[in-house]
């Protein structure tokens, strides 16, 4: 369930009052009930809008920057949903929000939530001012107190802020709240569809490869709703998460190697050639991606989507990527390359007729050498496979018999990813 509070508020804007719901990461929205429809409705509204406070920001880690002479704070603001650099003033005890296009966030650094992130002293009280991080990884200023003879905790501001909310955060916002509001059932009922897994569902375990899909990073994942184990694998040019389901990977459910304050996988885009930093969301589990924008010099959140399970979804990306890119060139090939590999092993195959690949050998290839299309054999053997769906004839049906056999026997042999395979993922 979404921890949320709500609260009525009297809009001036539109003279009305309206609910605002607040969500456990600081940001809200606010909705107006529409009498004829008898459902709420999203309000964009100015005088409505949150304050940014140095409560929103999760430090990631702090720079000396020669240019602006500030030790800059790369933060994230949970309200913008955006990784931005601050300074702290220590006149105003105030975050300030700065534009420097030289220093970026090293996605490889991350302020451990124990360690001080900043020590400034007060120009009109001469005393120190402490910067660390809440429970929640969120800023905790804390000032000495001469009285008292400790550090006590100062109360949040408001940022000095440049950026304003996005237009891909206000529609996540208002896409998320919304469905929320739908699944507030006023007569007490159930909704009883199965919601689609989402990616900030998956909790990153650790990491693998696989001998199937050589060239990718396998993501051993539990799901935080039901507990269950699997394996994903990441898709540059959908920029989505496939749930796959390979059978030379063991899960180990008591492995633990990722952090939550660590990347967990930095890619880039085969789309837009802009870099992509996967990672736990700020402050909690689950999957959150961040694309770099080179113009602000920082990576910005991207919206989230579902984990797609089902094979035949495959088939409708690969006509997607034939629309968007009618020219058939080495980039392209390798794009739908990789989706035709990876198609067999989606976990959810309903719909596609299971049948086991067929090996065609080459004059030179021996019934030992036989392997997966697209795979080469360390002796430099390379064979063709046929995925081809027709009735088989008695011709067919020998080689097919033939190909079982050999599959069974191609663990023994050490594969690694073709040439062709290689040149169009470079």
């Amino acid at each position: 369930p979404m921890d949320v509070d709500f609260q009525t508020i009297h809009c001036k804007e539109f003279d009305q009052k309206c609910l605002l719901v607040k969500l456990s990461d600081g940001s809200s929205k606010t909705f107006s009930f529409n009498v004829k429809t008898m459902a709420f409705e999203p309000m964009s509204c100015s005088d409505c809008a949150p304050t940014q406070m140095d409560s929103d920001l999760t430090p990631r880690h702090t720079e000396w920057c020669p240019h602006t002479r500030n030790t800059v704070v790369f933060a994230y603001n949970h309200v913008l949903k955006m990784e931005l650099k601050y300074r702290f003033d220590c006149e105003s005890g105030s975050f300030h929000e700065i534009e420097c296009k030289e220093c970026h966030l090293n996605p490889a650094k991350r302020t451990d939530p124990k360690q001080i992130v900043l020590v400034a002293t007060s120009p009109k009280s001469k005393r120190a001012i402490v910067l660390t991080m809440s429970k929640k990884e969120r800023v905790q200023k804390m000032q000495y107190d001469e009285k008292e003879k400790k550090y006590v905790d100062m109360e949040p501001t408001p940022i000095k802020s440049l950026t304003l909310r996005s237009v891909v955060v206000q529609e996540k916002e208002t896409e998320d709240v919304t469905q929320f509001l739908e699944d507030l059932d006023l007569n007490g009922k159930k909704d009883e569809e199965e919601a689609q897994v989402m990616e900030s569902d998956l909790i990153a375990m650790y990491k693998e490869k696989s001998r199937v899909l050589p060239n990718e990073i396998i993501l051993v994942a539990k799901n935080r709703h039901t507990g269950e184990f699997g394996t994903y694998v990441f898709d540059r040019y959908i920029h989505q998460f496939l749930h796959v389901n390979l059978p030379d990977i063991k899960i180990d459910s008591e492995r633990r190697q990722i952090p939550l304050q660590q990347c967990i996988v930095l890619t880039m885009s085969s789309k837009t050639q802009e870099g992509i930093n996967l990672q736990h969301k700020p402050g909690q589990e689950g999957v959150q991606k961040y694309m770099y924008n080179r113009q602000l010099g920082i990576f910005e959140a991207m919206k989230e989507t579902f984990v797609i399970q089902k094979a035949t979804d495959i088939d409708k990306w690969i006509k997607k990527v034939f629309e968007e890119c009618p020219c058939y060139t080495r980039k392209v090939h390798g794009i739908v390359d990789f989706l035709r590999n990876v198609k067999p092993y989606m976990i959810d195959q309903t719909g596609v007729q299971q049948k086991k690949p067929e090996v065609q050998l080459t004059e030179t290839a021996t019934k030992e050498e036989a392997i997966p299309s697209g795979i080469t054999s360390t002796s430099g053997v390379s064979v063709e496979t046929d995925f081809s769906e027709d009735t088989d004839n008695s011709e067919d049906s020998s080689a097919s018999s033939s190909s079982d056999t050999e599959t069974d026997d191609s663990d023994s042999f050490e594969i690694i990813s073709s040439e062709e395979l290689t040149q169009s993922k470079e």
